[in-house]
């Protein structure tokens, strides 16, 4: 079966223990191991869970958890558990996410500066992604600019939310004209009715 999502455990340390295990009474034959518990997501390990441990013995197989240990047994193990450290590869999934995530903030921070500086100087071509009154989303196509006049088509079809424009950049468009200043359509984007400016 297959788990996007879980948790594992790979031991970190186990020592011998000298107490007779209380089962069978065979003499250093229970060991003591700590175990390091992670959060996996598409099995890369994403962050440390804590740490738990057991005791068995090597004879008679009895298993004891941390909770049924001796005092001896549970003095060992919490030994052993401030001796063992968290591997670094088990904050690996953390920190790629980290790391994809400052990188897309830096992206989104140099499309919305590019696209402030192709706003205030327009050309034909270019290509609006706009958020209209009703909370839809549309493409607008720059087609001729006279002067002060900027000369727009839009698209036949809008979108429910942004991330389906890009669904729309091949779509046809409409053939009726409309217009709007440079100041006004450097008003709309400061209000953030237009999202972005796409320039081939």
């Amino acid at each position: 079966m297959l788990y996007l999502i879980g948790h594992k455990s790979i031991p970190l340390k186990k020592e011998i223990s000298t107490q007779k295990c209380n089962c069978c009474g065979s003499e250093n034959a229970v060991t003591v191991t700590v175990y390091q518990k992670y959060v996996f997501i598409f099995y890369l390990p994403f962050l440390p869970a804590g740490k738990t441990g057991i005791s068995e013995c090597a004879v008679c197989k009895q298993v004891l958890q941390e909770k049924a240990m001796s005092e001896n047994l549970l003095a060992l193990y919490q030994k052993l558990k401030a001796a063992s450290r968290i591997p670094i590869w088990m904050f690996s999934g953390a920190a790629l996410f980290l790391i994809l995530f400052v990188y897309w903030q830096y992206q989104d921070k140099q499309q919305k500066q590019g696209s402030a500086q192709m706003i205030v100087a327009p050309a034909i071509g270019d290509v609006l992604e706009v958020k209209n009154k009703e909370q839809q989303f549309t493409l607008t196509k720059i087609i001729d600019i006279k002067k002060d006049s900027i000369f727009l088509i839009s698209s036949n079809y809008q979108s429910t939310d942004a991330s389906g424009l890009a669904s729309l950049k091949d779509s046809s468009y409409s053939t009726e004209v409309s217009y709007i200043s440079k100041a006004d359509l450097k008003s709309l984007f400061d209000k953030g009715d237009i999202l972005q400016v796409d320039r081939k």
